[in-house]
Order: structure tokens, then sequence, then C-alpha cells
């Protein structure tokens, strides 16, 4: 009955939108992924996909488009219909970080989509192998100011790759080797196999290894603590004040989407979002939960990119 009624409510909701009969049938959606298959975001999409057949009874379809930090699946829902059929759900590099390192590259420009919220926030994850002796930051820069330390990310222009350039801008002295990989999963198995010492992965996809004691914690990105880690520091604690770098989960549409549309999407996202399974998902995984407006979405994303603009391009922390 509750089923009926959410169907109802939606119906009711296109209808007023003015879309055609047909389009109120059961129709296939897509959510564009446009990172590996099994991380922590790839899980949320597919979770809120199944959350949205339940409300709308259409076939909603998790479609990984991986590559050049996102570009590539970004740009194929740049490309989309702008008819509410097809969302992407991606790491806020997409507007902020890759207009900076790939422009050249890019095959979309930031405004060809609109972020229509801001799902959460993530904290990355200083994290190292038992085998080289490191506990604490203090090890971690001892260690860059001696003989080097090499680390692995999930590509150039990550956060894993951010979070670790920035660090080493404000310290000085350190020796960092990059050692990049397609994707978080390859970036943890290089520091649990002791190919790399170290990596600074978003925290969702390192805490099963740390919990199973594959992976040591040395310090937290964000300004605070994480709840799941209470004993891990941050960089800011560990002397470094001020030192913050998160990514972000934003959900967008194709710039030309209606904007009646893109607000009904964001209520059944916003509904789904509060589904038990995913609250304690994303709660397991490190994920601050903001479910934001689109308003607030752009201006975060402002600000992030006021960041990195200062970071990469003034401060050069990439080189």
């Amino acid at each position: 009955m509750n089923l009926n009624r959410r169907h109802l409510a939606f119906a009711a909701a296109l209808l007023g939108l003015g879309l055609p009969a047909a389009s109120r049938a059961a129709e296939t959606w897509r959510v564009i992924m446009p990172f590996a298959a099994g991380g922590a975001t790839d899980v949320l999409a597919r979770m809120i996909a199944d959350k949205l057949r339940e409300q709308t009874g259409h076939t909603v379809v998790v479609e990984n488009i991986v590559g050049a930090n996102g570009s590539i699946g970004t740009a194929a829902a740049a490309r989309a219909p702008a008819d509410g059929k097809t969302m992407l759900i991606t790491s806020e590099a997409y507007a902020t970080v890759n207009p900076l390192l790939f422009k050249a590259a890019m095959r979309y420009e930031p405004s060809d989509l609109v972020p229509i919220s801001l799902l959460g926030e993530q904290a990355a994850v200083l994290v190292t192998h038992a085998g080289t002796g490191m506990r604490t930051l203090e090890d971690f820069v001892r260690k860059g100011r001696g003989g080097g330390v090499s680390y692995s990310s999930a590509g150039i222009g990550s956060t894993s790759h951010l979070a670790t350039g920035y660090l080493g801008s404000v310290v000085p002295g350190m020796k960092l080797t990059h050692v990049p990989f397609a994707g978080g999963a390859p970036a943890i198995n290089a520091v649990i196999g002791g190919q790399v010492d170290a990596a600074f992965i978003i925290a969702g996809n390192v805490l099963p290894h740390v919990r199973a004691g594959r992976l040591v914690p040395i310090a937290v990105s964000s300004a605070k603590r994480l709840p799941q880690l209470p004993d891990v520091p941050t960089v800011a604690e560990s002397g470094h004040a001020g030192f913050s770098a998160v990514g972000g989960v934003v959900l967008a549409v194709p710039a030309a989407t209606p904007p009646e549309t893109r607000a009904a999407l964001a209520k059944l996202v916003r509904e789904a979002m509060q589904a038990a399974q995913i609250q304690n998902h994303l709660q397991a995984n490190g994920f601050v939960v903001l479910n934001s407006t689109a308003e607030e979405a752009q201006a975060w994303l402002a600000r992030e990119t006021r960041l990195w603009s200062t970071l990469i391009q003034e401060r050069r922390i990439l080189e």
C-alpha cells in the first residue's frame, strides 16, 4: 500500500512537470558512476538505485564508466538527454580539480552539469603497513625527510593524490614518490602488499582493512577526528593547524534538466538516503551525511574550487 502511494505521488509529480503519458510508464533510468565498482561510493550509488526502483517502479541501472579521474563518465552524463532519466553520482573533482589538471583532455565543461545535492563528505585516512614501523604522523614525516616515502593513490587528481601533495606542502623537506593506480582498491593493495609505504585513501575504502589489521592508520585529513577511528588524530592536531582535505559525493544531472524535474529527483534521493541500510553503510564507512540542497552543493563546490586552485596553481602541491 505504501509502495502504491509512492508510485502515485511520483506519477503526480511527473504529471505536474507536464511529461507525456508514455514517460510515466515503467522506464529505464541510469545512474552513472565514473569510478570502479566495489568502492564505498559505488556501493552507495547501488543502494540509492535500489531504493529508486522501490520508490518509482522503474528499472534503475548503475553504469560504471571509468577513467581520467572520473572525466569519462562525467562526459557521458553531460551528453545524456536532459529528461531526468540520467543521474551522475560522483566526486567533487568533476568541477573542482579536473578542470585544473585535465582541461585539455576533458570532453565536458563543469557547467554542462548541475549539482542537485551534496550527499556527503568523506575524510581520507593516511595508512601504512606494519612493516614500515610507522605508527604516527611524526614517524611518517621523519621517514619522509630521511630516505623518503613512497605512496600510492587512486589516480592523478584523486583525493588520495591531492591530500598527500597538500601534506607535503605543509611539511618542508619531505621526499614523496607518487605511484598512481586506477582506483582506490589497487592503491590499497599496493600498501598491504608492501609495494609502497603509505596511502592517503578515502575512509570508506580503508576502514575494512584497518579493522582487519591489514593497515595501520596514522592520521585523518578532516578537521575533526572520525568517530570510527577515535584514537587516530587529525593532521591538524598533529602540528599542522588548518589542514583539511575531504572528498564530496555529488548528485548531478545534465544542466538542461528542467528545474521541476531536478527537484523531484532530489526529493526521491533525499528520501532514499534515509533508509536504515543506507544510513548504516554511511556510518560504517566514515561518511558525513549532508543531503544538501542544490544551492548548498553549488556553494560547497565553489569553496573547494577556490581551495584547490590555490594549492595546485599557486602553491604547486603536485610538483
